[in-house]
């Protein structure tokens, strides 16, 4: 009986060890707080320098351009907050002086709508943005020496009413670190 016992433990250790798994360890690198306001202030420093927003209150008699900012898409999987960059850029934008942010907080939403319906009259021109600053998030990846380096690109376009581009910058973050997806890694057992 324990020659029998013996036989199937010794077995059971062959088995076990032919089936020998490697984990595979997600190795996020997240983007920090800092990252998404060193990005912010490096777009809106360049925005603000543009031609577009400099010469806009002169050809329009002393009015603030009307900036929208629109959809900025995280086209990664991972989780890029674009709130986090989108607020901090509104804050740089706002405190320059040299725009005017058009508010989508529901209570801008709920005065629109109810200044359109006393006047009884239609959105105009007036009422739209002038500028609208859009854009994406996109990743790349690249492994090399058992180091992961990752870069992230904020993309960023300025168009006009008319959907003319007017400017675009892309400012990339890069995080490194190891990359622990290299086989022979973490075992299961």
């Amino acid at each position: 009986m324990k020659k029998c016992l013996a036989i199937i433990a010794i077995a059971t250790a062959f088995l076990f060890a032919g089936c020998q798994t490697t984990a595979i360890i997600d190795n996020r690198f997240e983007l920090s707080l800092d990252d998404y306001r060193e990005v912010a202030q490096k777009i809106t420093a360049e925005l603000l320098t543009h031609p577009a927003i400099t010469q806009f209150e002169a050809k329009e008699e002393g009015q603030l351009p009307r900036l929208d900012i629109g959809a900025i898409r995280n086209a990664t999987r991972d989780p890029v907050v674009i709130a986090q960059f989108a607020e901090r850029a509104m804050e740089e934008l706002l405190n320059s002086g040299q725009i005017t942010l058009v508010a989508h907080d529901l209570a801008a939403v709920q005065a629109n709508q109810l200044d359109a319906f006393l006047s009884d009259g239609k959105i105009t021109l007036s009422d739209q943005a002038d500028l609208y600053l859009e854009g994406v998030v996109s990743k790349l990846t690249s492994r090399g020496g058992g180091r992961m380096e990752v870069t992230y690109s904020f993309m960023l376009r300025l168009n006009d009413r008319e959907r003319s581009q007017l400017w675009k910058r892309t400012i990339d973050i890069t995080t490194q670190g190891g990359d622990s997806n290299r086989r022979g890694g973490v075992s299961l057992f």
